[in-house]
């Protein structure tokens, strides 16, 4: 992992290189946090243990490297499923069919479902 200190329009952040793009670790715990162990205040939790800059992260020492070892793992499976979700058409992903014929033919199921009345004889109103 390489560690490195970016700049943004406001400030310098504390960051890291991972498969050519930058990634900002104090954000990027804080959404682990809050999506993988359910954090009431992922920031805040995240600042104490993996801070913006990076003097404080380094005087951290081996929590917040842990933190970060994790974190990055964390971003590497998101972006594995999201290049899986990259495979799938888009028609795929909004309907759920790979290709028109299919969605046509539930179209025209789900359609024809609806206006069938099934009327039992044996029943009594």
């Amino acid at each position: 992992m390489k560690l490195l200190t970016f700049k943004t329009q406001k400030e310098k952040r504390l960051g890291a290189y991972v498969d050519g793009k930058i990634v900002d670790l104090n954000l990027a715990y804080a959404h682990y946090l809050a999506k993988e162990k359910g954090e009431f205040n992922p920031l805040c939790e995240a600042t104490k243990t993996v801070p913006p800059r990076m003097l404080p992260f380094i005087e951290n020492g081996e929590e917040a490297m842990l933190a970060a070892k994790k974190t990055i793992e964390y971003i590497s499976s998101l972006k594995s499923e999201t290049s899986e979700l990259k495979k799938k058409s888009l028609r795929e992903k909004l309907t759920g069919y790979k290709t028109q014929s299919e969605y046509e033919a539930a179209k025209t199921k789900r359609k024809t479902a609806k206006h069938t009345v099934v009327i039992n004889k044996n029943s009594q109103p």
